[in-house]
């Protein structure tokens, strides 16, 4: 990537809430410049005459945080033989190792971690290396991180791991290496939602399938009673409904306060593929919410289901 465009990107970068602003730089030294720049050459010139290796800006990104976040292993070597402290952490409590894992920087990785670098360190959102390169999706990075170490079931603030980070970001490969590696398939956030809700929410076919075939359990359901096939039925993703029922899902789970089944959630939302995709996979039409009503109770005449031949199956199999 051209050094500009990471320029850009020092800028932009958001993941799990953190934003870490390197734009103004107000009081970044000489040496900052230099590694900005790509000047080795000058690097090493005033890292020998006596320059701070962890002096930092007004963000409290050092050197190393630079060298780092542009994946320059050579000048992580340099600053880390002139004395550049391996943990130092900028005001949201990032370091280095964070940085080159969420940009993918394996090599980096690899010399950072070689150089004492902690695999499981969080900054102050609770996030892991394990959590930014999962974000940023780079295999090859979480399984060197893996590795050296990072605990695969590691969770942040929100109780998320590597794996719900990855299944969000629909990173196929990451999450084929993160499961490889012991991820637990069925881990809960603070919300009760696993991985494979994300994949529903999301409609994340594919990962849907490599969850499952992890040993996810299609049947859990989050804090409020919600399974996966609800969301899936809610937002009318009719693939991940379809596989979720192969492989085993309960057409027939009952979640919220109000006792409500993916049918109901999808004849609400007016989806009338995902209402055929349940009835094909053996959903009880008859089954009535804590209100007494059944899913075609709710599919009224400005409902965009009403009308179509998903509503009148419905209602054919709701009174027969």
């Amino acid at each position: 990537m051209q050094r500009w465009i990471q320029q850009k990107l020092m800028v932009l970068i958001l993941a799990f809430g953190l934003t870490i602003i390197w734009a103004s730089l107000n009081y970044a030294t000489e040496l900052h410049d230099a590694i900005k720049a790509g000047d080795i050459a000058k690097t090493t010139s005033l890292l020998n005459g006596g320059v701070d290796p962890n002096a930092r800006d007004n963000s409290g990104v050092t050197p190393l945080h630079l060298a780092a976040f542009y994946g320059d292993a050579e000048v992580i070597t340099i600053l880390l033989d002139a004395g550049a402290y391996i943990k130092a952490r900028s005001e949201n409590g990032v370091t280095a190792l964070h940085l080159a894992a969420l940009l993918g920087h394996s090599i980096a990785i690899s010399t950072l971690l070689d150089g004492g670098a902690e695999p499981n360190a969080k900054n102050k959102e609770g996030t892991t290396a394990l959590h930014f390169a999962s974000k940023g999706g780079n295999a090859k990075a979480l399984n060197i991180l893996l590795d050296y170490g990072a605990t695969p079931n590691a969770r942040d603030k929100d109780g998320q791991t590597a794996l719900h980070v990855a299944t969000i970001e629909g990173h196929s490969k990451a999450i084929s290496a993160i499961l490889a590696k012991g991820a637990n398939p069925n881990a809960r956030d603070e919300s009760g939602f696993t991985a494979l809700h994300f994949a529903a929410i999301f409609d994340h076919t594919q990962i849907i399938k490599l969850l499952l075939h992890a040993g996810a359990d299609p049947n859990v359901r989050d804090k409020n009673g919600a399974s996966r096939l609800y969301f899936a039925a809610q937002r009318g993703h009719t693939r991940v409904i379809t596989a979720l029922l192969d492989e085993g899902a309960n057409p027939n789970i009952r979640g919220s306060s109000v006792g409500i089944t993916a049918l109901h959630a999808a004849a609400l939302n007016g989806k009338a593929e995902a209402i055929t995709a349940l009835l094909n996979g053996g959903t009880d039409p008859k089954i009535m919410n804590k209100n007494g009503e059944t899913a075609l109770d709710l599919i009224h005449k400005d409902n965009p289901a009403y009308g179509t031949e998903a509503y009148w199956r419905l209602n054919n199999e709701t009174f027969n």
